[in-house]
């Protein structure tokens, strides 16, 4: 497949300068005014843009110019699709690894966008050779931009690169298969009516069987012509368009239970309904094509495809778009979780805000890294990360932090907002459950490439219980766990309630223990260093043992724990060891 492998911005609106690198199938991500649109608007002007789209907003700084370079992989595979003319100009620009950089500059100074370059693979310079165009023209993908609210009126204004109009050709390929013959046959007859031929008998004479209209007219034009040119004569040629030139101008009619009217005289959630509708039968389309045809390709750019549909037809736009991917490249905005799928993970492209030291100004930069195959092909409960609930604040708040499950998620969230008076939600920082301390390192390690911040709160347990995978092999983590072990055994073994219990109560009865070890006095030393080395790396341990300890619920009462977050947010319930936590909230709003 023919795609855009990386994407270069320099001095381009909100970016400053980044590199994006995108899949077949890549989803932009990221809050409200991070740059998404710029992104694919970039891509849109790199491919078809004109000195029309340079006005001074363009300028990330509007002294200089801006550039826009992309790579482009897998061209050899479209190779054929060149007139053998143009073909060697591609090959000998294709790099080691089968791909070809193109750029364009903005001028600042006159507004003007410079023709498409090409990288010159020996030098590493750019320029645009004589007929390069025609096969760049012939070769680069055509760009579908599906845009969010669509200016109506352009839409129709140009209907031939309206996105509607492009998704429609690129279905109506097997319109054009079977209707092109017959029409072939009706322009036979037309031409026949409009056209002077070529007499099938003697090439060198002509028929004239047009319509008389058309010879008044051409006469009377011609005697007026030799009024000033006598020997001048004039002749009115009809060109014949092809399947595809009317398809270029079809009107999409939609019938609301009344009457047949434009699908841009109606509703916006109609013609969603309507987008989608083409993207499903355009990915039917390509389902049935011949694996061995090879078109010029296309890019489809979405904005927010999720808007005006509802849940189960967000789903549908989801599923269209993965299977057009199959085959053209996709990359798609949103702000819907329903829109995100673990096979969509190692496409996510997090964008977010950064103040520039140098200007005070705000530029758009990419979070992380694309998350690595191996780690999602290891990381099997990758699924739990993307239900609705998690995915909807983990991917989309500026600070995540990960805590073991429900009870933690309303309590901290009941204690923060009666410490500060405030809410986390309003500090932009989103508590994600993972359901267990042992999904804690592996959640953090991925989620760290799409999230500008990730950190964690655990239970004091955690020190042996998971502790190990991100301090690894410690010598005061392992001296401590020891030290607590011991001591739970030894206690254990005087104990003669411990006489006739099962494997699994014993197992309970040991971790019960150490906890208390571990808060002992003659701990607190070695845990607190342990403690301190975890949070160096973003893990923040409750040294008092549990959320519940620090709002006064007991091991009986543990199921109380929404109530009792009621409570504390009401000023019903105080807060024990206030300092700790306020300490621990605030070096958290600090990195947020």
């Amino acid at each position: 497949m023919l795609a855009l492998s990386q994407l270069t911005l320099n001095n381009f609106r909100s970016v400053k300068e980044e590199t994006f690198r995108f899949q077949s199938l890549s989803v932009l991500i990221g809050q409200n005014n991070t740059g998404k649109t710029n992104v694919l608007d970039a891509i849109s002007i790199l491919l078809e843009g004109t000195s029309k789209d340079v006005t001074r907003e363009e300028f990330f700084d509007r002294n200089n110019d801006f550039l826009i370079e992309g790579k482009f992989s897998g061209v050899r595979e479209y190779l054929d699709i060149l007139d053998q003319r143009h073909r060697p100009r591609i090959e000998e620009r294709i790099d080691d690894e089968g791909s070809i950089t193109v750029r364009r500059v903005g001028n600042s100074a006159g507004l003007t966008l410079s023709p498409i370059q090409i990288r010159n693979t020996a030098t590493g310079a750019f320029d645009t050779p004589t007929g390069i165009d025609a096969a760049l023209r012939q070769i680069l993908p055509e760009v579908v931009h599906v845009k969010p609210l669509a200016d109506v009126a352009d839409e129709v204004s140009s209907k031939t690169t309206s996105s509607l109009t492009k998704i429609l050709t690129q279905i109506s390929n097997e319109i054009e298969t079977q209707a092109q013959p017959l029409l072939d046959q009706a322009y036979e007859h037309a031409n026949a009516l409009l056209n002077v031929l070529a007499d099938p008998t003697d090439p060198a004479k002509e028929q004239d069987q047009r319509v008389r209209a058309l010879i008044g007219i051409e006469g009377r034009v011609t005697t007026y012509l030799r009024e000033t040119f006598p020997k001048s004569k004039v002749r009115l040629k009809m060109e014949m368009p092809s399947v595809k030139q009317i398809l270029g101008g079809v009107d999409v009619l939609i019938h609301d239970g009344v009457l047949w009217k434009p699908y841009y005289r109606q509703g916006h959630g109609i013609q969603r309904v309507l987008l989608l509708s083409l993207l499903r039968a355009l990915a039917l389309e390509l389902r049935e094509r011949p694996e061995d045809a090879v078109r010029r390709p296309f890019m489809l750019l979405i904005e927010e495809p999720e808007l005006f549909l509802y849940p189960l037809a967000q789903e549908q736009m989801r599923d269209a778009i993965e299977s057009i991917s199959a085959s053209n490249q996709v990359i798609y905005a949103t702000h819907s979780p329903l829109l995100l799928s673990p096979n969509r993970l190692r496409g996510l492209v997090r964008l977010h805000k950064v103040s520039d030291p140098e200007t005070n100004l705000e530029e758009t930069k990419v979070v992380g890294i694309p998350i690595a195959e191996e780690v999602l092909e290891v990381e099997k409960d990758i699924l739990t990360i993307l239900n609705l609930q998690r995915s909807a604040q983990l991917f989309f708040a500026d600070t995540v932090i990960l805590v073991e499950g429900e009870a933690d998620r309303h309590l901290h969230r009941a204690a923060f907002q009666k410490l500060f008076s405030t809410t986390l939600e309003l500090e932009d920082i989103a508590l994600v459950e993972i359901g267990g301390k042992d999904r804690l390192t592996r959640f953090k390690n991925i989620l760290t490439n799409v999230c500008p911040r990730v950190m964690a709160i655990a239970d004091v347990d955690y020190i042996w219980e998971g502790a190990g995978n991100e301090l690894g092999s410690d010598a005061d983590l392992s001296q401590l766990v020891q030290q607590c072990r011991s001591k739970a055994e030894e206690e254990l073994a005087h104990d003669t309630g411990m006489i006739g219990i099962n494997g699994t109560e014993k197992a309970e009865r040991l971790k019960e223990q150490m906890k208390k070890c571990c808060l002992a006095t003659d701990s607190c030393d070695k845990r607190d260093t342990v403690c301190g080395k975890l949070e160096a790396l973003g893990t923040f341990v409750l040294r008092r043992g549990d959320i519940e300890a620090y709002v006064g619920l007991g091991k009986a009462s543990k199921g109380k724990y929404l109530s009792a977050a009621k409570e504390i947010e009401f000023g019903e319930r105080n807060l024990n060891f206030e300092d700790e936590l306020h300490s621990l909230y605030s070096k958290v709003r600090s990195q947020s």
